[in-house]
């Protein structure tokens, strides 16, 4: 769920979407994961609370907002 696109996240209706370009999404997560050793969407203040902290960063995705910190 970490490296899931925003449009394969939100198609609950089933409708198509385009699996090549959800897939570069999910290739550039992967990269700036290794290139920074963090989640590109992952922020320190959701390190406080674990079991919610893959909600908040899932929410961020949706929403299009970046994760601030040092890379």
């Amino acid at each position: 769920a970490l490296y899931v696109s925003p449009e394969v996240m939100a198609n609950f209706s089933g409708a198509p979407y385009d699996g090549c370009a959800a897939d570069v999404w999910s290739c550039g997560v992967v990269l700036f994961t290794m290139l920074f050793g963090r989640h590109p969407y992952l922020r320190p203040e959701d390190e406080a609370l674990p079991p919610q902290q893959q909600v908040c960063m899932l929410q961020r995705v949706a929403a299009g907002e970046g994760g601030t910190g040092t890379a």
